[in-house]
């Protein structure tokens, strides 16, 4: 899968239950940067027999779980 920052952000948002957005300042984006990333992982699935626990939502919640209240 691949997320964008805003996908981050939403989900963040979903995580601490308060609407957030993000800002991109024009002047700062450059024509390297990518819209999206995202990661195969075909190969660690198949050498190492490993699969993601969470999916980016659950992990986010976990982490923000683990920092305590």
């Amino acid at each position: 899968h691949t997320h964008s920052v805003e996908d981050l952000v939403a989900a963040l948002g979903n995580v601490l239950q308060r609407p957030l957005r993000a800002v991109s300042d024009p002047a700062r984006v450059r024509r390297v940067d990518r819209a999206t990333l995202g990661a195969d992982i075909t190969l660690a699935r198949s050498s190492l027999d490993w699969a993601p626990e969470y999916n980016l939502d659950a992990g986010l919640r976990a982490t923000w779980n683990s920092l305590g209240p």
